[in-house]
């Protein structure tokens, strides 16, 4: 499996992927309307000429990754290929000093099933959209096995960006992690 970033002789691949799934349909929409497709290309996992799997993240000016998309086709699944995203994701992070991971994925939805399988637990909940958040120290970490190893207390330094801290708020957050309760108030 080659893991790489889209180039842009390739978007008309990505742009069929719409079709295939609800979640590339959602990623396409999101990545057009956002204006993303130069600035932040998708990480693309190739098998010879096929897509097996996508992930669109951003690195942020703070010193976050937020993530956005993550899909494997059908046939890929279960063969270790979001893994390779995700470790993929965090040498990039490593490289550009990122610290902190970022992610909201809907309550008992895959996404959420996949990221638990990792170790990680969500430090909040949205109720009016019924999603986990999830941000979380990835200092040091430089791939998959690290993050999976630090999962466990990864939440244990809670954000101290406050502009982070101010869109929790305004998106109407309920701290579930016993290390950022306090932030409930």
């Amino acid at each position: 499996m080659e893991y790489r970033y889209m180039q842009p002789g390739e978007k008309p691949l990505v742009d069929a992927l719409q079709k295939k799934h609800k979640i590339t349909a959602e990623f396409h929409s999101r990545w057009t309307l956002w204006r993303n497709w130069d600035s932040r290309p998708p990480l693309l996992a190739w098998d010879g000429n096929n897509i097996a799997g996508l992930y669109a993240y951003a690195f942020t000016k703070s010193g976050y990754v937020n993530s956005y998309y993550i899909w494997v086709d059908i046939p890929y699944q279960g063969k270790g290929i979001a893994g390779g995203l995700v470790n993929f994701m965090l040498q990039e992070a490593a490289k550009a000093g990122v610290m902190r991971y970022k992610s909201r994925m809907p309550t008992g939805k895959d996404g959420e099933a996949f990221w638990r399988g990792f170790g990680v637990r969500p430090c909040g909940w949205i109720p009016q959209l019924d999603e986990q958040l999830y941000d979380y120290y990835i200092g040091g970490v430089t791939n998959i096995q690290e993050f999976i190893a630090n999962a466990a207390t990864s939440n244990d330094l809670p954000t101290t960006d406050k502009r982070s801290l101010s869109h929790y708020k305004r998106l109407g957050v309920v701290f579930t992690d016993s290390h950022w309760l306090h932030l409930n108030a």
